[in-house]
């Protein structure tokens, strides 16, 4: 058995509007149905602090001999929030097939803005995605918590509780 790692960014939102899928290993390989090439390098994965809490901690990967062309992806923000995941699978001697279900999760998030140093002598590039985890829009203030006159109106068709206590304020002298 060979430990190996597997990629899959979704840059369907992207113009290209395809899932990469990229492994460690030194050729290709199959799991889920999907292949998952060799092309490029996965270089570096920054190390994941564990910890017995919830946490929004993302990581940092490196690709190398990446194809220019991805540059387009990057120029038109598509790699930006992208869902990315990163899971560890055992590949059987002689085969190229991942058992069905036996890849474990590493890391599941979205992108961040990658960024890219070009070797034009080569032709290649290597890209440094930093990724959020998906709890890391835990600690986002949801819509439904604020409290202004418009979001509240918009829920309460007629109820003007927000604009008479911006009145009240308005009119209030604080004297020292």
């Amino acid at each position: 058995m060979i430990d190996i790692v597997l990629l899959s960014l979704d840059l369907t939102k992207a113009p290209a509007g395809t899932v990469h899928r990229l492994t460690s290993n030194s050729f290709d390989v199959l799991y889920n149905g999907n292949n998952y090439s060799a092309v490029g390098d996965l270089l570096n994965f920054e190390d994941i602090e564990n910890m017995a809490e919830l946490t929004s901690i993302g990581t940092t990967l490196s690709l190398s001999g990446i194809d220019p062309a991805y540059r387009i992806e990057i120029d038109n923000g598509g790699f930006l929030n992208a869902p990315i995941d990163i899971s560890i699978a055992q590949l059987p001697a002689n085969t190229n097939i991942v058992p069905d279900g036996t890849a474990a999760y590493f890391h599941r998030g979205t992108c961040d803005t990658p960024n890219t140093e070009i070797d034009y002598e080569s032709g290649t590039m290597s890209i440094n995605i930093g990724t959020r985890s998906v709890f890391g829009n835990l600690d986002k203030v949801p819509d439904l918590c604020r409290t202004s006159q418009s979001s509240h109106k918009a829920r309460h068709a007629g109820d003007d509780f927000f604009k008479y206590v911006a009145s009240i304020a308005q009119e209030e002298i604080w004297k020292s």
